[in-house]
């Protein structure tokens, strides 16, 4: 459910609540009974919509942090050997192994590469994928 849906059942039970305020004495307690489990059924999957749209909305912002993140990181990454990118040491020069050019450009991760064996062989550690050979400074 989203935030629409939410809001709508919410409205139903307002509009189920004031009809109960006019009931009249005469109305018999099946029908009285009837009526308060749809406002409570309504209201319940009010609240249901509502913690859905809330847990979106925190996961959009956690979502939101990791590419902020991931945006200052990217821009004090250097260009080193064969075009792949490196986080700089203090001088400003590539340092350690490059940047994974697949999770970087797939889903917008920095991730540093590690070494696979030979010093001139790396790998990513997230998606795997094996760079051969790559310079590491």
């Amino acid at each position: 459910m989203d935030v629409v849906a939410g809001l709508t059942a919410v409205t139903q039970g307002l509009t189920v609540a004031k009809g109960l305020r006019s009931i009249e004495k005469s109305y018999d307690e099946a029908a009285f009974k009837a009526r308060i489990a749809e406002v409570i059924e309504s209201l319940t999957d009010a609240k249901l919509a509502l913690a859905d749209a809330k847990e979106e909305l925190a996961e959009k912002e956690r979502e939101i942090v990791r590419l902020k993140a991931s945006f200052e990181e990217r821009a004090v990454l250097v260009k080193g050997e064969d075009d792949y990118k490196f986080f700089p040491d203090s001088s400003g020069q590539p340092i350690g192994y490059p940047i994974c050019p697949r999770c970087e450009s797939l889903n917008g991760r920095i991730v540093q590469v590690k070494r696979n064996g030979h010093y001139r062989n790396a790998q990513c550690p997230v998606c795997a994928t094996r760079y051969e050979p790559v310079r590491s400074y």
